[in-house]
């Protein structure tokens, strides 16, 4: 129902519910790293399992593979390197970068606008943004 500050990283929006979280791999605080790692995770569960009406409590059946995810879009930003251009990956789960897409940067913030599903190579909640 509104942004919320994580720090250095502002959650503008998500159509769901999820955990939001964003990491810099390099050690360095979220306005000096030049590569993180943001996590977008929503509701996730085995298809065919079933759920109370506000899918508060899943019972009966395991339900069966492929583990399915809640579709979501989340729109955030956070301060940038000057002079850098940004990308993002989507990450397959074992860290593979998968397709390349470029950030929006006004030379002091980052804009990430972004959803969990509709890639090349599927579905995701890891993302890679890389200074370049």
């Amino acid at each position: 129902g509104g942004s919320v500050f994580l720090g250095d990283l502002k959650v503008l929006s998500t159509s769901v519910a999820a955990c939001v979280g964003i990491c810099p791999l390099d050690g360095k605080k979220i306005s000096e790293s030049s590569r993180m790692i943001l996590v977008y995770n929503t509701e996730e569960s085995n298809s065919g399992r079933p759920h109370t009406a506000d899918n508060s409590i899943a019972f009966g059946s395991y339900g069966k593979p492929p583990i399915v995810i809640r579709k979501g879009e989340l729109k955030a930003e956070f301060k940038g390197l000057s002079g850098k251009k940004y990308s993002l990956y989507p990450l397959a789960i074992n860290g593979l970068r998968r397709e390349k897409i470029e950030l929006p940067f006004d030379g002091k913030t980052v804009r990430v606008d972004i959803k969990n599903y509709g890639y090349k190579f599927g579905a995701t909640s890891l993302f890679e943004i890389v200074a370049e």
